[in-house]
């Protein structure tokens, strides 16, 4: 098995890990979390945004830190629950390949994330866990988001196939208030929803629909960031929209959701996805681009 280093790092001067090992390199906070701010490839250039003074602005609420990277949200997206800083050290736990990050537990949320972070095989895997820490049921679903900078574009793939049968539709395209179908970011494509990240761009658009084809990827020229998530039974809020991008002119996001579950006290509930940079043709069309690379129906992902 190649090895795998985990060392001492700071991104945007925040203590965490560098844990580096077939190529790749992922870059967790350890001082404040559960955060990944820095995925590299081969080139060593970090493909996830960076955003160390960007917050979200909450009358009545402490500013929440986007920060860029990777963070684990959950539903519903209620601002006064949702936005909550996660400004307090994790608890790391060393694992075969990457290591395990313990959020503190959430008062107000009555929730505690934790995050997972391997690499083997080739591909950088990422478990996300909710836990209720109430003494009540909760209702919520993880939701895995993953910001990149504002340039290149999202590949968002619908369904295909006569999935209920020929007479039964086989997909659906969710939009957001404050999109348009006409935002030149947007294109609707049989096979392929694009989304472009255009930085300072005014306005914003957002986009979902069913995780059917089990993946959704960034290409930035040459570079392909696909993210993987299995097909999951249940129930999705957004209209059934388990991934999302969103494009605005700071940032690009590529977001997957998990089922609508009931959590007793004390339960859990897991969101698994992968990571892969693949090469990729700068300048071929994404249906036909995705196609080469053999992105059909995705690779469901093992507990």
């Amino acid at each position: 098995m190649p090895e795998v280093t985990i060392t001492p790092a700071r991104a945007q001067g925040i203590e965490g890990l560098r844990i580096a090992g077939e190529g790749l390199a992922v870059t967790v906070t350890t001082a404040c979390g559960p955060r990944i701010l820095a995925l590299e490839g081969p080139d060593g250039r970090n493909l996830l945004a960076e955003l160390p003074d960007l917050r979200i602005e909450i009358p009545g609420l402490p500013p929440y830190p986007l920060r860029g990277g990777h963070r684990l949200w959950n539903t519903p997206e209620i601002p006064a629950i949702a936005y909550r800083p996660d400004d307090a050290p994790v608890t790391v736990t060393e694992v075969p390949g990457g290591v395990d990050l313990q959020g503190a537990a959430d008062p107000v949320q009555g929730v505690a994330k934790r995050i997972r972070v391997v690499i083997a095989d080739g591909a950088v895997h990422v478990e996300h866990e909710i836990r209720n820490t109430s003494d009540a049921p909760l209702e919520t679903a993880p939701w895995a988001i993953t910001q990149v900078p504002p340039r290149g574009e999202v590949w968002i793939p619908v369904g295909m196939g006569d999935r209920f049968g020929k007479w039964l539709p086989n997909r659906a395209i969710v939009l957001w208030p404050y999109s348009s179908v006409a935002d030149p970011r947007l294109t609707l494509g049989d096979d392929i929803v694009v989304v472009r990240g255009v930085a300072g761009a005014t306005g914003r658009v957002k986009v979902g629909t069913q995780r059917s084809r089990g993946w959704i990827a960034w290409r930035d020229g040459g570079t392909l960031l696909l993210v993987e998530a299995a097909e999951e039974e249940g129930s999705f809020g957004d209209m059934g929209a388990s991934t999302q991008c969103y494009s605005c002119g700071d940032f690009v996001e590529l977001e997957t959701l998990g089922p609508v579950v009931t959590l007793a006290p004390g339960e859990r509930t897991l969101h698994r996805l992968r990571w892969r940079i693949l090469p990729v043709d700068p300048a071929t069309p994404a249906a036909q681009a995705a196609a080469a690379l053999g992105l059909g129906s995705g690779v469901p992902l093992s507990d």
